[in-house]
């Protein structure tokens, strides 16, 4: 049973041990599942931290395409309203060419106003003036008429010149007067063919001279407006070679900026991808290690569970150690007490063996004793309901025994033959009660032994029912035969200290078996 137990001890210490190492093993997969989250940590850290930064940089790379946006569309702005200024001086200018052309237009319409006036003017004077030359040439042919008529007149008067002078007075002053107004009217058409020639002398001359300044002007004016529409044209191939450049500027710009973007964007995506994957080697890693730490916590548990089970295995096996050691410690008791009780009832058979049993009778008397131990012992193995019967037939060979025992005188005549024959005396009841003693003490432990190796503890209780029954018939066996003993003239000290002994025995708490030699 100490065997087992210190097997069992060991086995718990090697448990230990191997818990120890699985808590170890624990630990270290806590500190690298530890370590793995605080690198992963770090590396997502650093991965925001990249991340934040580009971000950053992307933020401050888009104001300043926002600000040099924003100060070419300002630039833009100020060409815009350069353009805007220009294109308005044009317009002005443009106006103001309309205004001279409108100008211009005024003076021909009033150059032509007047010539068209001259003109009729010149008619009316040319129709006044042929109105004249009719007049004159109807006076004339009135004076002509006249003429004729007074030749007539005078030829018919000269016919009769005497009809009437008065008439020929009249006439003559008629003549005179269409004389003064043909010569008034000759005077006029004079005055009005000089009038006309002054006037289209004037006229032309006007008409040259406002168009000469009309030339003049109009040719300043176009030479104005050919040099507004150069500057303009200069201006307007400036304004569009200047955006073109800012368009390609712009272009050249955003295409770089648009470049650099993707480029930024490329290695954005491939850093992200690569943190993707640190990450996700990570969270595989933290898996793996959780998976491990899972199975290791399985074990441990397991291990725990199985220390759990191998302490109440200890604690039941220490109960039961202690359980044997209270048992052996009331077994050490009882052996001495039966010991003690054997050593008293050995000095008593000695004392009674030295005084009453022959040689002969002695050997009759182990014959019997013998046959009846082998009986008794056979219904010490079998069951309860034998074992009294077996009580009984051990009570009838100890009365046999009682019968046939031979005197003191003829005992020690037969132990003294037996010592001068040479034959090798038998063992004393001493040894014999100590021999049986310890084979009890030995039966007990090896119960004791079964009993902790698994049996149940009704097997055990029987058993145990079944020697206090053997040692109570054994006892009972004893005490008749000392009392017989006694009856056969023993001695008073030797009867005295075998009833003592069985009294002790009797009153002692512990089991006590008085079994044969062959019991053992």
């Amino acid at each position: 049973m100490q065997a087992d137990f210190e097997g069992a001890s060991s086995k718990v210490q090697q448990l230990q041990q191997q818990i120890e190492l699985l808590q170890q093993q624990q630990q270290q997969l806590q500190q690298q599942t530890a370590a793995e989250r605080q690198q992963a940590a770090l590396a997502a850290e650093k991965a925001a931290a990249d991340l934040q930064q580009q971000q950053q940089l992307q933020q401050q790379q888009q104001q300043q395409l926002q600000q040099q946006l924003q100060q070419q569309r300002e630039e833009t702005q100020d060409k815009d309203k350069q353009i805007n200024k220009l294109r308005e001086e044009i317009n002005n200018k443009n106006k103001q060419i309309e205004e001279l052309r409108v100008a211009a237009a005024e003076l021909t319409e009033t150059l032509e106003k007047r010539s068209s006036t001259f003109a009729a003017e010149v008619a009316e004077q040319q129709q006044k003036a042929a109105a004249a030359a009719q007049q004159k040439e109807a006076a004339e042919a009135a004076v002509h008429t006249l003429q004729q008529s007074l030749q007539q007149q005078v030829e018919k008067e000269t016919e009769a010149k005497q009809s009437s002078s008065k008439q020929v007075a009249l006439l003559q002053s008629q003549a005179a007067e269409a004389a003064a107004a043909l010569e008034e009217t000759r005077r006029e058409l004079l005055q009005l063919k000089e009038e006309k020639a002054s006037i289209e002398a004037a006229a032309a001359a006007a008409a040259a001279a406002a168009e000469q300044t009309a030339a003049r002007e109009l040719e300043a004016k176009q030479s104005t407006i050919e040099s507004l529409q150069q500057q303009l044209q200069q201006m307007q191939t400036q304004q569009q070679q200047q955006q073109q450049q800012q368009q390609q500027q712009e272009q050249q710009q955003q295409a770089g900026a648009l470049q650099k973007w993707e480029e930024d964007k490329k290695r954005r995506q491939e850093e992200a991808a690569k943190l993707r994957q640190q990450l996700i080697a990570a969270k595989k890693m933290l898996r793996e290690a959780q998976q491990q730490q899972a199975a290791a916590e399985q074990v441990a548990a397991e291990q725990q569970q199985k220390i759990e089970s191998l302490t109440r295995l200890h604690k039941q096996m220490e109960q039961q150690l202690l359980q044997q050691q209270m048992q052996q410690h009331k077994l050490r008791r009882a052996h001495t007490t039966a010991t003690a009780i054997t050593e008293a009832a050995a000095a008593a058979a000695t004392a009674a063996a030295a005084e009453v049993q022959p040689l002969k009778q002695r050997r009759k008397y182990e014959q019997m004793q013998d046959s009846c131990s082998s009986s008794s012992s056979s219904s010490s193995s079998s069951s309860s309901s034998s074992s009294s019967s077996s009580g009984e037939g051990m009570m009838q060979c100890d009365e046999e025994e009682s019968r046939n025992s031979p005197p003191p005188a003829a005992a020690t005549a037969a132990t003294a033959a037996g010592g001068t024959r040479g034959r090798r005396p038998r063992a004393s009841p001493a040894r014999s009660t100590s021999n049986s003693s310890s084979s009890s003490s030995n039966n007990s432990n090896s119960s004791n032994n079964s009993s902790a190796d698994g049996d149940s503890s009704s097997s055990s209780s029987r058993d145990a029912d079944k020697e206090t029954e053997v040692s109570e018939v054994l006892i009972r066996r004893h005490s008749l035969r000392l009392r017989r003993q006694k009856s056969d003239n023993l001695s008073p000290a030797a009867a005295d200290a075998a009833a003592a002994a069985v009294a002790a025995a009797a009153a002692s708490p512990y089991k006590v078996s008085f079994p044969s030699r062959r019991l053992k």
